[in-house]
């Protein structure tokens, strides 16, 4: 019988606790979603939003990816590596790993 309640009871807060996290969500979503655009320049210090197109001063750039014009990129190719070992017992285990391979930006001046 204990056992049921134990279980009833962290139910019962995981329950609470994703209510919790909803509600807050929401009332971010609702924030974001009712902030007005603002122009660039009426802006404030603040919470706002503002709309508008991005160019380059002088020259954009080429996003080594997809090779289109750009202002600013950024990204990481990583490799997953998995290691074997066997221990003097004979067991063996295994551990994935991501390294590093690029990482890279770069922004137009």
């Amino acid at each position: 019988m204990k056992d049921k309640w134990w279980a009833f009871l962290i139910i019962l807060a995981l329950d609470l606790y994703f209510l919790w996290t909803t509600v807050k969500n929401c009332k971010r979503r609702r924030l974001i979603r009712d902030t007005p655009i603002t122009p660039i320049a009426q802006l404030r210090a603040g919470l706002a939003a503002i709309r508008g197109k991005t160019v380059a001063a002088a020259q954009a750039i080429l996003s080594p990816l997809s090779q289109t014009p750009c202002v600013y990129y950024q990204f990481t190719l990583e490799e997953k590596r998995t290691s074997r070992n066997v221990s003097s017992s004979g067991q063996s285990s295994s551990r994935t790993t991501w390294h590093t391979i690029i990482n890279d930006r770069s922004c137009a001046e």
